[in-house]
């Protein structure tokens, strides 16, 4: 499984802008609370304190997902503000960077370019 967030800063520990962006790129679809603990490389402690404070700047939100054998089980979503968010973070990313920050990174490229429409995202191949 992919971890997100990685911010090109050059340090092992990822700072609280970076969590709360990993968090809402992985709940761009619906995802449970384990899954986002897996994909965003977080302790069960740590989501949960991020969360409830993005709950509560509508950053995400709770939802129904689709569970199995047809049950629908609790979940989260990021909202629209997430999303702007999201995309504001990159911009400030591409304005300490430069533009080749997104170049060489596939993962933030393709992210970014869910976010924001007007980014057209090309995968680069390595040969």
């Amino acid at each position: 499984m992919e971890n997100y967030g990685k911010s090109g800063f050059g340090s092992k520990k990822r700072d609280k802008w970076e969590i709360l962006s990993a968090i809402i790129v992985v709940t761009q679809q619906p995802s449970s609370f384990t899954h986002v603990m897996k994909a965003a490389n977080l302790n069960y402690s740590t989501l949960e304190e991020y969360l409830r404070f993005m709950i509560r700047s509508n950053l995400v939100e709770k939802c129904d997902r689709a569970g199995g054998a047809q049950k629908r089980t609790s979940g989260y979503q990021a909202t629209k503000k997430g999303n702007s968010f999201l995309e504001l973070y990159y911009k400030g990313l591409i304005l300490l960077h430069g533009e080749r920050f997104l170049e060489n990174n596939n993962d933030l490229a393709e992210i970014y370019s869910k976010v924001n429409h007007n980014y057209k995202y090309q995968e680069k191949i390595e040969n």
